[in-house]
């Protein structure tokens, strides 16, 4: 079944592109198996975090009453849904997945809004590349004869 909340309506997805199929890593299945065991709702219609009525629960709640605070306690600032959009698109890239990948992943109708708008370049690969350029360019010269000076 395919369906959405956004601020307690249930509804149809919001694009095409969100009814397909994801894959759920084994790892996760099994957590979000042990989780429903333990719930009072266990319908093929109920919701995997269902409120005590069974009813989804309220996303700005779940956001300003534990993601938030947790986020400001971990030192991570503030912090939005979108936030974790934005971090699962920038892992993405981290770990060299294929650009056709992440964007149905996430799941996005163009691969530039992926890229443009929810990737960030990692530091750590930032360094790397800079350090591949100097690398070359240092090899390629013989820069102990070079002298350097700074334009004022």
């Amino acid at each position: 079944m395919k369906r959405s909340v956004v601020h307690g309506r249930v509804g149809d997805t919001k694009t095409e592109a969100s009814q397909l199929p994801l894959p759920v890593d084994p790892r996760l299945a099994r957590i979000l198996l042990e989780h429903w065991k333990r719930s009072s709702y266990r319908g093929p219609q109920d919701w995997v975090f269902g409120n005590r009525d069974g009813r989804p629960r309220w996303q700005e709640s779940i956001l300003h009453r534990q993601l938030k605070p947790a986020a400001l306690r971990a030192g991570l600032g503030r912090i939005g849904w979108h936030t974790f959009r934005h971090s699962y698109s920038t892992l993405l890239r981290s770990a060299h997945v294929d650009l056709k990948v992440q964007q149905e992943l996430l799941p996005h109708s163009t691969i530039q809004i992926t890229i443009n708008i929810y990737t960030r370049a990692v530091p750590r690969e930032k360094r790397a590349a800079n350090r591949l350029v100097v690398g070359s360019l240092l090899r390629a010269q013989n820069w102990e004869s070079v002298s350097v000076s700074v334009a004022r």
